[in-house]
């Protein structure tokens, strides 16, 4: 005859580690905070056998660094003189959008230079 002790344990201890995994389980989901978009964290290490080289960043707000931002016109003279300048550019240059043999599409100028920001001769 099979012991009542025997049936009961491992159904004992199955039940128990179920609810241990539903507690782990809820705990982590209710825990969990959302991925924050305005930081971030990295770092690099190099080297080997003793010399190495690490580097840490840290950015509050990150920003690609290969982007330099330059600030726009700060008055209305400005501004104007910065639409002045750019339709003086547009009407040297006249760009036109032309497709290329693989379909891309590419600025075409009336003058050369114009790709640098040449705005007359």
């Amino acid at each position: 005859m099979v012991s009542p002790l025997r049936l009961k344990t491992p159904d004992r201890f199955a039940r128990r580690a179920a609810w241990i995994l539903v507690a782990t389980v809820v705990l982590a989901a209710g825990l969990s905070a959302p991925a924050r978009a305005d930081w971030s964290f990295s770092r690099s290490c190099v080297g080997s056998w003793g010399m190495h080289n690490c580097v840490f960043n840290w950015r509050d707000y990150p920003r690609d660094p290969h982007l330099r931002y330059a600030a726009g016109p700060v008055g209305e003279g400005e501004r104007g003189e910065a639409l002045a300048r750019d339709r003086k550019w547009l009407d040297y240059c006249k760009p036109v959008l032309v497709k290329d043999r693989y379909g891309v599409s590419r600025y075409r100028y009336a003058k050369p230079g114009c790709e640098f920001g040449r705005a007359e001769d």
